[in-house]
């Protein structure tokens, strides 16, 4: 079975107009919650109604134990990554 990771958009999407639940609903996958995405979604919930259906999701990967949280070694890589110049 393959293991997923599923971006904060789609997330999005599905909260807000129901796309994307072929992604997000895929029965052959596991899918895991990244730290990040989750930090996203509680950020961009402002209504008591939004932070419940998130609080909804966070638990529900947090009982299946899917929640990937980055070391500070990722983080690190990432912050390196952002300071070099682009070109293209």
């Amino acid at each position: 079975m393959r293991r997923i990771v599923i971006d904060t958009n789609l997330y999005i999407g599905l909260l807000n107009a129901g796309r994307h639940e072929a992604a997000l609903f895929q029965r052959d996958a596991v899918k895991y919650l990244s730290a990040v995405a989750m930090l996203e979604l509680y950020a961009g919930a402002f209504s008591p109604r939004d932070r419940r259906i998130v609080r909804s999701l966070v638990t529900a990967f947090d009982r299946a134990g899917r929640i990937l949280v980055p070391s500070g070694a990722v983080f690190e890589d990432a912050g390196f990554f952002m300071e070099q110049p682009h070109t293209g």
